[in-house]
Protein backbone atom coordinates (compact mmCIF):
# COMPACT_ATOMS: atom_id res chain seq x y z
CA UNK A 1 0.00 0.00 0.00
CA UNK A 2 1.21 3.35 -1.02
CA UNK A 3 2.28 5.39 2.10
CA UNK A 4 1.48 9.40 1.44
CA UNK A 5 4.43 11.38 2.40
CA UNK A 6 5.12 14.84 3.06
CA UNK A 7 6.13 16.47 -0.07
CA UNK A 8 9.86 18.51 -0.68
CA UNK A 9 8.54 21.52 1.40
CA UNK A 10 10.82 24.24 -0.98
CA UNK A 11 9.02 22.29 -3.95
CA UNK A 12 6.19 24.80 -3.19
CA UNK A 13 7.93 28.07 -2.92
CA UNK A 14 10.12 27.49 -5.82
CA UNK A 15 6.81 26.47 -7.86
CA UNK A 16 4.60 29.95 -6.28
CA UNK A 17 8.38 32.10 -7.03
CA UNK A 18 8.24 31.15 -10.52
CA UNK A 19 4.02 32.28 -10.61
CA UNK A 20 4.61 35.51 -9.06
CA UNK A 21 7.48 36.44 -11.73
CA UNK A 22 4.92 35.11 -14.38
CA UNK A 23 2.64 37.87 -12.53
CA UNK A 24 5.22 40.52 -13.04
CA UNK A 25 5.35 39.32 -16.67
CA UNK A 26 1.69 39.51 -17.55
CA UNK A 27 0.85 42.77 -15.57
CA UNK A 28 3.82 44.60 -17.58
CA UNK A 29 2.23 43.51 -20.92
CA UNK A 30 -1.28 44.74 -19.58
CA UNK A 31 -0.11 47.82 -18.66
CA UNK A 32 2.70 48.28 -21.08
CA UNK A 33 1.12 47.11 -24.40
CA UNK A 34 -3.49 46.66 -23.63
CA UNK A 35 -5.18 49.04 -21.40
CA UNK A 36 -3.04 50.92 -18.61
CA UNK A 37 -4.11 48.89 -16.02
CA UNK A 38 -2.84 45.43 -13.94
CA UNK A 39 -4.39 42.07 -14.98
CA UNK A 40 -3.10 40.57 -11.23
CA UNK A 41 -2.69 43.65 -8.96
CA UNK A 42 -6.13 44.53 -8.15
CA UNK A 43 -4.66 46.84 -5.09
CA UNK A 44 -3.23 49.32 -8.44
CA UNK A 45 -6.49 48.57 -10.31
CA UNK A 46 -8.52 49.97 -7.12
CA UNK A 47 -6.45 52.87 -7.19
CA UNK A 48 -6.16 53.78 -10.96
CA UNK A 49 -10.16 53.59 -10.82
CA UNK A 50 -10.21 56.16 -7.99
CA UNK A 51 -7.79 58.29 -9.84
CA UNK A 52 -10.30 57.73 -12.79
CA UNK A 53 -13.64 58.58 -11.06
CA UNK A 54 -12.53 62.28 -10.03
CA UNK A 55 -10.95 62.76 -13.64
CA UNK A 56 -7.42 62.63 -12.64
CA UNK A 57 -5.08 62.72 -16.05
CA UNK A 58 -8.00 61.63 -18.18
CA UNK A 59 -7.41 58.09 -16.49
CA UNK A 60 -10.39 55.76 -17.81
CA UNK A 61 -12.66 53.89 -15.13
CA UNK A 62 -13.73 51.16 -17.38
CA UNK A 63 -10.80 49.72 -17.82
CA UNK A 64 -9.85 49.30 -14.34
CA UNK A 65 -13.73 48.16 -13.78
CA UNK A 66 -12.47 45.12 -15.99
CA UNK A 67 -9.92 44.14 -14.81
CA UNK A 68 -11.91 43.56 -11.11
CA UNK A 69 -14.50 41.60 -12.39
CA UNK A 70 -12.55 39.35 -14.54
CA UNK A 71 -10.12 38.68 -11.86
CA UNK A 72 -12.92 38.42 -9.32
CA UNK A 73 -14.45 36.16 -11.77
CA UNK A 74 -11.64 34.02 -11.58
CA UNK A 75 -11.16 33.96 -8.12
CA UNK A 76 -14.64 32.84 -7.54
CA UNK A 77 -13.75 30.12 -10.19
CA UNK A 78 -10.76 28.77 -8.77
CA UNK A 79 -12.19 28.91 -5.13
CA UNK A 80 -15.16 26.63 -6.03
CA UNK A 81 -12.92 24.03 -8.10
CA UNK A 82 -10.48 23.64 -5.36
CA UNK A 83 -13.02 23.50 -2.65
CA UNK A 84 -14.82 20.98 -4.50
CA UNK A 85 -11.99 18.86 -5.01
CA UNK A 86 -11.27 19.48 -1.47
CA UNK A 87 -14.23 18.05 -0.05
CA UNK A 88 -13.73 15.26 -2.40
CA UNK A 89 -10.17 14.52 -0.74
CA UNK A 90 -11.65 15.34 2.60
CA UNK A 91 -11.46 11.63 3.94
CA UNK A 92 -8.12 10.92 2.16
CA UNK A 93 -4.18 11.91 3.39
CA UNK A 94 -3.04 12.76 -0.01
CA UNK A 95 -1.47 15.80 -1.16
CA UNK A 96 -2.49 19.29 -0.11
CA UNK A 97 -2.48 20.67 -3.53
CA UNK A 98 -5.15 19.01 -5.00
CA UNK A 99 -4.70 17.84 -8.68
CA UNK A 100 -7.74 20.56 -10.30
CA UNK A 101 -5.12 23.49 -9.28
CA UNK A 102 -2.51 21.90 -11.66
CA UNK A 103 -5.53 21.78 -14.66
CA UNK A 104 -5.65 25.50 -13.77
CA UNK A 105 -1.80 26.15 -14.35
CA UNK A 106 -2.42 24.25 -17.36
CA UNK A 107 -5.12 26.01 -18.42
CA UNK A 108 -3.62 29.32 -17.94
CA UNK A 109 -0.39 28.11 -19.99
CA UNK A 110 -2.63 26.92 -23.15
CA UNK A 111 -4.14 30.64 -23.20
CA UNK A 112 -0.97 32.40 -22.84
CA UNK A 113 0.63 30.42 -25.20
CA UNK A 114 -2.43 31.01 -27.63
CA UNK A 115 -2.35 35.32 -27.22
CA UNK A 116 1.21 34.79 -27.29
CA UNK A 117 0.60 32.94 -31.06
CA UNK A 118 -2.44 34.93 -31.75
CA UNK A 119 -1.26 38.65 -31.10
CA UNK A 120 1.34 39.16 -34.18
CA UNK A 121 -1.64 38.38 -36.37
CA UNK A 122 -4.14 41.05 -34.22
CA UNK A 123 -1.24 43.82 -34.82
CA UNK A 124 -0.03 46.46 -32.70
CA UNK A 125 -3.22 48.16 -32.62
CA UNK A 126 -6.12 45.88 -32.35
CA UNK A 127 -8.27 48.29 -30.92
CA UNK A 128 -9.96 48.76 -27.53
CA UNK A 129 -12.16 46.03 -27.46
CA UNK A 130 -9.74 43.57 -28.32
CA UNK A 131 -7.41 45.36 -25.82
CA UNK A 132 -10.38 44.98 -23.09
CA UNK A 133 -10.78 41.17 -23.72
CA UNK A 134 -7.06 40.31 -23.49
CA UNK A 135 -6.75 42.29 -20.08
CA UNK A 136 -9.96 40.72 -18.97
CA UNK A 137 -8.63 36.71 -20.10
CA UNK A 138 -5.29 37.81 -18.58
CA UNK A 139 -7.14 38.75 -15.33
CA UNK A 140 -9.43 35.96 -14.86
CA UNK A 141 -6.09 33.73 -15.21
CA UNK A 142 -4.53 35.74 -12.27
CA UNK A 143 -7.49 35.20 -10.28
CA UNK A 144 -7.91 31.88 -10.87
CA UNK A 145 -3.94 31.02 -10.23
CA UNK A 146 -4.30 32.84 -7.31
CA UNK A 147 -7.29 30.86 -5.72
CA UNK A 148 -5.58 27.38 -6.84
CA UNK A 149 -2.72 28.08 -5.26
CA UNK A 150 -3.77 28.59 -1.93
CA UNK A 151 -4.00 24.90 -0.83
CA UNK A 152 -0.23 24.97 -0.29
CA UNK A 153 -0.73 27.15 3.01
CA UNK A 154 1.86 29.41 2.38
CA UNK A 155 -0.20 32.12 3.12
CA UNK A 156 2.99 34.33 3.42
CA UNK A 157 3.23 33.83 -0.15
CA UNK A 158 1.83 35.15 -2.85
CA UNK A 159 1.96 35.28 -6.38
CA UNK A 160 -0.13 38.40 -6.83
CA UNK A 161 0.40 40.55 -3.43
CA UNK A 162 3.35 41.93 -2.51
CA UNK A 163 2.64 44.52 -0.01
CA UNK A 164 2.17 41.95 3.04
CA UNK A 165 6.07 40.48 2.19
CA UNK A 166 7.55 43.68 2.47
CA UNK A 167 6.09 44.23 5.99
CA UNK A 168 6.87 40.30 6.84
CA UNK A 169 10.54 40.91 5.34
CA UNK A 170 10.92 44.17 7.73
CA UNK A 171 9.20 42.38 10.37
CA UNK A 172 11.00 41.18 13.91
CA UNK A 173 10.63 37.44 14.08
CA UNK A 174 9.74 36.62 10.53
CA UNK A 175 13.34 35.90 9.82
CA UNK A 176 12.43 31.60 8.57
CA UNK A 177 10.52 33.83 6.35
CA UNK A 178 12.75 36.48 4.71
CA UNK A 179 14.23 34.23 1.73
CA UNK A 180 10.57 33.83 0.49
CA UNK A 181 9.68 37.05 0.81
CA UNK A 182 13.14 38.54 -0.68
CA UNK A 183 12.73 35.90 -3.46
CA UNK A 184 8.80 37.21 -4.17
CA UNK A 185 10.07 40.60 -4.44
CA UNK A 186 12.80 39.65 -6.27
CA UNK A 187 10.27 37.61 -8.95
CA UNK A 188 7.91 40.25 -9.13
CA UNK A 189 10.37 42.80 -10.23
CA UNK A 190 12.34 40.89 -12.22
CA UNK A 191 9.61 39.14 -14.66
CA UNK A 192 7.87 42.99 -14.40
CA UNK A 193 11.47 44.06 -15.85
CA UNK A 194 12.22 41.51 -18.36
CA UNK A 195 8.91 41.49 -19.97
CA UNK A 196 9.02 45.24 -20.13
CA UNK A 197 12.23 44.92 -21.80
CA UNK A 198 10.60 42.89 -24.13
CA UNK A 199 6.96 44.65 -25.02
CA UNK A 200 9.38 48.14 -25.10
CA UNK A 201 12.38 46.72 -27.46
CA UNK A 202 10.37 43.70 -29.15
CA UNK A 203 7.01 42.72 -29.28
CA UNK A 204 4.53 41.98 -26.15
CA UNK A 205 4.12 38.00 -27.91
CA UNK A 206 7.96 37.47 -26.97
CA UNK A 207 6.86 38.87 -23.14
CA UNK A 208 4.08 36.74 -23.67
CA UNK A 209 6.41 33.53 -24.54
CA UNK A 210 8.26 34.10 -21.63
CA UNK A 211 5.31 33.46 -19.14
CA UNK A 212 4.46 30.78 -21.08
CA UNK A 213 7.79 29.77 -20.29
CA UNK A 214 7.44 30.21 -16.11
CA UNK A 215 3.90 28.87 -16.01
CA UNK A 216 5.74 25.49 -17.70
CA UNK A 217 8.19 25.06 -15.16
CA UNK A 218 5.67 26.21 -12.38
CA UNK A 219 3.37 23.36 -13.67
CA UNK A 220 6.20 20.81 -13.64
CA UNK A 221 7.36 21.75 -10.38
CA UNK A 222 4.02 21.43 -8.87
CA UNK A 223 3.68 17.64 -10.63
CA UNK A 224 6.52 16.84 -9.07
CA UNK A 225 5.06 18.20 -5.61
CA UNK A 226 1.98 15.43 -6.35
CA UNK A 227 4.50 12.56 -7.62
CA UNK A 228 6.61 12.94 -4.22
CA UNK A 229 3.29 12.96 -2.22
CA UNK A 230 1.73 9.93 -3.73
CA UNK A 231 5.05 7.58 -3.95
CA UNK A 232 5.79 4.59 -1.56
CA UNK A 233 8.50 4.76 0.72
Amino acid sequence: MAVPHTAPPALYPRALLVLTAATGAVDAVSFLALDRVFSGNMTGNVLLLGFGLVGAEARPVVQPLVALAAFSLGAALGSRLVRAAARDQASATGPRLPRVALHVVAAELCLVSALAALWPVLGDSPGKPVTSLLTALLALMMGAQTAAMRPTGLSDLSTVVITSALVTLVSPGGRDAVPRQAGALAALLGGAAVAALAVIHAHAALALAGVAVALATALVLLRHVRDADLRPV
